[in-house]
C-alpha cells in the first residue's frame, strides 16, 4: 500500500514524536555550556561510559577539551575520559554536582561545562573574527 504525501508526512511526524519522547527514558541529557554562555544539548545512552560521553561531545563540538561540572558552592569536578566508569555511576556518586537545570515537568537535563579558546566575543567592540578569546570560566550561573 502506497502512502500519499500527507500520509508519509504524518507517518514521519508520528515516528519522530515517538522517538523524541523516548530520549529521556534511554539517555542522559546534558546541556554542554561554554564559558561565554553558549550551549548545546548532547544525549548519551544511560549505559555508556564517561569515555563515550567525551566522544559524543567531541563529535558535536569537533575537538577535545576538559569537561567538568560545578555544584552550588562552586566546587568543580572534572569528568575523566574513562572506559571504566559508567555515566550513571558517576552521576550517582557525585549527585550533589548533578542538579537538573530545568524545573519539572521538563525532562531532567544536567549542565556540563567545558573550557576552550572560542570566538564567543565576536561582534563586541575591538574583537573581530580572527581574534580568539580565552575565558577563565570563573563566572557560573545557576538557574
Amino acid at each position: 500500500m502506497e502512502l500519499s504525501k500527507n500520509g508519509i508526512k504524518n507517518q514521519y511526524k508520528r515516528k519522530m514524536k515517538e522517538y523524541i519522547s523516548r530520549i529521556p527514558d534511554r539517555n542522559f541529557i546534558f546541556e554542554i555550556t561554554k564559558c561565554c554562555g553558549y550551549s548545546e544539548i548532547v544525549c548519551v545512552n544511560k549505559n555508556e561510559t564517561l569515555a563515550d560521553l567525551h566522544k559524543n561531545i567531541n563529535y558535536q563540538f569537533g575537538k577535545k577539551y576538559e569537561i567538568y561540572v560545578i555544584n552550588k558552592t562552586n566546587q568543580k569536578i572534572t569528568l575523566p575520559d574513562s572506559n571504566e566508569i559508567l555515566i550513571r555511576n558517576f552521576i550517582f556518586e557525585n549527585r550533589d554536582f548533578f542538579i537538573p537545570i530545568y524545573p519539572l515537568p521538563d525532562d531532567v537535563v544536567y549542565r556540563l561545562h567545558f573550557h576552550e579558546e572560542c570566538k564567543c566575543n565576536f561582534g563586541k567592540k575591538g574583537v573581530d573574527e580572527t581574534d580568539y578569546v580565552d575565558f577563565s570560566c570563573n563566572n557560573v550561573y545557576f538557574t
